[in-house]
């Protein structure tokens, strides 16, 4: 019994001292319902199936949500040297990033929130077609002075940002 516990012992000294086992490779499929990816090695070994690309496995669709872009490199390490507990450490390219937490800043708040598109689209719009069918009560003519073309959301809007 004895020989058992020091067994043990010496086991879980070792383990905890284990290096991080780390792997450079290629991500070869992506799963953005399970937040997964397959990596396969640089180095010709075997695939790595569901490596998880976020911190929980069962998570509620919040937090940090990176997507690899397929064929992209990666770093995946494994939790307690497990290969079925592999995840990414490191990416080379993403498709998506999201961030979905109740506050965001970016590079600080000094100029405020992000402006609501669809609601400045539509006030813009109003004001230049007021401004269009105004008409002067002395001589009941149309404003002279058109606005036109109408702006577009597409002038206004930055795709490559989005909130909501």
């Amino acid at each position: 019994m004895k020989e058992e516990k020091v067994r043990k012992a010496l086991s879980d000294f070792f383990h905890k001292r284990t290096a991080l086992q780390c792997v450079p490779g290629k991500v070869v499929a992506v799963n953005t319902t399970d937040m997964t990816c397959d990596v396969e090695p640089i180095d010709g070994g075997a695939k790595y199936f569901d490596v998880r690309i976020r911190a929980s496995i069962d998570g509620n669709g919040i937090g940090v949500l990176p997507q690899p872009k397929v064929n992209s490199m990666v770093v995946i390490a494994m939790l307690n040297n497990k290969d079925a507990s592999a995840f990414v450490l490191l990416y080379d390219e993403l498709t998506e990033y999201k961030i979905i937490c109740n506050n965001i800043k970016l590079n600080g708040d000094q100029f405020g929130g992000l402006v609501k598109i669809e609601e400045l689209h539509s006030a813009i719009n109003r004001l230049e077609q007021r401004f269009n069918q105004h008409t002067h009560p002395g001589n009941n003519t149309v404003t002279a002075t058109q606005i036109a073309p109408v702006t577009t959301r597409q002038q206004l809007e930055n795709q490559s940002v989005k909130h909501g």
